[in-house]
């Protein structure tokens, strides 16, 4: 019956998904004015105090760090943390091959929103690389410094295929990236030819007559005369920039030489915060020129955690053992050390949802009022009946949506090829979920059949219960003959108490439950173990 409610609890939540659309951006900001200069419209966009420290917050993409889950949680808390600050602006450290292309949209939106709604602006600075999802936070980004070693772009997304080789996205994935690439470049007056020509490898580009145009076809390209197109990006080529390019393009706002720094010290990075001109930004005439310029940078050892904890493994683990403990804490009368665990596996799910924000107070008033009504089934009610099932129907459904949460409107589709980031992500989590559920229900019937019944029988803590009558152990008692009847001392799930003859015995059902007060018969005697039956 349990198995059955499950079932029909999941085919209900494959039928829900949340959808979240992203909000418009604030009109109310200008975009850069490309005809004032440089100096202008960083005067403009970045307040500068006269008197004071001017904090700029800092956030470091590095390298060896592909950006990940952590990556967004890192940005997302370095955010709002700066955001309470009130820093002047926020520099965005790239030198980054790039990484998830999921998690890299999520962050871009972060920026783009600091800038739009907060008024914050963030200056992407790129000492070295800015290669695929990097590209992507760049032209997020207010303003683009870059070293003269410089390189951006090459960000078409790639996907594990069946047998474990990497390949080209589908075009419903190409497309939609390359959608962002030209709203983000759009929005900051940067061509977005250019931004869309880094994710679509068939585009030709050249620049004619001082302007940047469009291609079909290769043999359109005008290579004599006294003034030959300039070729920017041949078919079958993912379009990469380096620093000269991003200068000459307009992609970049300004370029700094290499200079060698003053190093940050390690009591500096200990504390968080170190003076401006030990960065290569700040070699820049306009950084240079701000006054007690201040870097702060943000660490916190929970994002490390959060990040463990919502991974999908990790989180699939969690609801494995959620399960596990409720079903054996529902198998006996009292509370132990599997309530213990399902309790700890709840609080982490909970604490790893909220941290990614992909929980909502909606999902816990359903989570809560499914747990209820199961208490109710449990404690109150008799036998199993429609609150029972609801309260199964309602704690899976809040935990679906806990567990499965989406970040962008969903878009099923039989061809695989035309599935939105959105819906792959959620396809991901949505398997991990369905296999958990699955493997549970596999490891609940061994223990019903083999383990429950002897753990029961073992655990003192779980079996340690009423004195009257009772002594330590079985064997001190006389073994009940087959067809022997008696009541249910405690409730049966399957494991409780029996009472024969005036005596306390532990015992165990087939996996039936039977209430406390219900007329039993022994049915088998297995060894030291007592199976009983609801006396017909």
């Amino acid at each position: 019956m349990r198995a059955l409610c499950k079932l029909i609890s999941l085919t209900f939540v494959m039928l829900c998904a949340f959808v979240s659309a992203k909000e418009p951006a604030a009109q109310e900001l200008a975009q850069s004015d490309q005809s004032l200069t440089l100096d202008q419209r960083l005067q403009a966009s970045i307040p500068i105090k006269q008197e004071g420290d001017n904090l700029v917050g800092y956030i470091h993409l590095e390298r060896d760090r592909p950006i990940d889950q952590s990556t967004y949680l890192y940005v997302k808390y370095a955010l709002d943390h700066y955001k309470k600050l009130g820093v002047s602006f926020i520099l965005l450290d790239l030198d980054t091959p790039g990484g998830e292309v999921f998690a890299s949209m999520k962050i871009a939106g972060l920026l783009h929103q600091i800038d739009v709604q907060d008024h914050i602006p963030v200056v992407a600075f790129i000492d070295n690389w800015a290669i695929s999802a990097g590209a992507m936070l760049a032209y997020a980004s207010r303003f683009i410094g870059i070293t003269n070693t410089a390189s951006m772009g090459a960000a078409e997304p790639i996907t594990a295929g069946a047998d474990g080789k990497m390949e080209t996205a589908s075009e419903k994935i190409n497309s939609a990236l390359r959608a962002e690439f030209i709203n983000l470049a759009q929005y900051y007056k940067r061509n977005p030819l250019l931004a869309e020509a880094m994710v679509d490898k068939d585009m030709i580009l050249v620049r004619r007559d001082g302007k940047i145009i469009r291609l079909e076809k290769e043999d359109e390209i005008i290579s004599q005369g006294g003034n030959p197109d300039q070729i920017i990006s041949r078919k079958g080529k993912l379009l990469t920039l380096n620093a000269e390019e991003l200068i000459d393009y307009g992609v970049a706002d300004f370029m700094v030489e290499l200079h060698k720094l003053a190093p940050v010290t390690e009591q500096e990075s200990a504390a968080g915060e170190w003076p401006a001109s030990k960065n290569l930004l700040f070699q820049q005439p306009f950084f240079a020129q701000i006054p007690q310029a201040k870097i702060v940078s943000f660490s916190d050892w929970k994002i490390g955690f959060f990040s463990f904890l919502s991974h999908p493994m990790v989180s699939s683990l969690l609801f494995l053992g959620l399960i596990i403990g409720v079903y054996m804490e529902m198998s006996h009368p009292g509370f132990g050390f599997p309530g213990v665990l399902a309790l700890v596996c709840l609080c982490f799910i909970l604490l790893s949802s909220f941290a990614a924000e992909a929980a909502s107070w909606l999902e816990i008033i359903i989570l809560i009022g499914g747990i209820t009504l199961l208490c109710v089934e449990i404690f109150v009610l008799p036998g199993f009946g429609i609150a029972g099932v609801l309260g199964i129907l309602l704690t899976l459904f809040a935990l679906f949506t806990l567990m499965v949460p989406t970040a962008g409107p969903l878009e099923f589709n039989w061809d695989w090829d035309k599935l939105n980031f959105a819906t792959l992500a959620f396809i991901e989590r949505l398997g991990y979920f369905i296999g958990t559920l699955l493997l549970s229900l596999i490891i609940i019937a061994l223990l019903a059949r083999y383990l429950t019944p002897t753990f029961l029988r073992k655990s003192r803590i779980i079996l340690e219960g009423d004195q009257e009558g009772s002594v330590a152990g079985l064997e001190a008692k006389a073994m009940p003959a087959v067809g022997t009847e008696g009541i249910a001392h405690s409730a049966l799930r399957p494991g409780g108490k029996i009472l024969i003859n005036n005596q306390v015995l532990d015992a165990v059902t087939d996996g039936i439950v039977i209430d406390k007060g219900e007329a039993i018969v022994v049915k088998k005697i297995d060894g030291s173990r007592i199976i009983v039956d609801r006396k017909r």
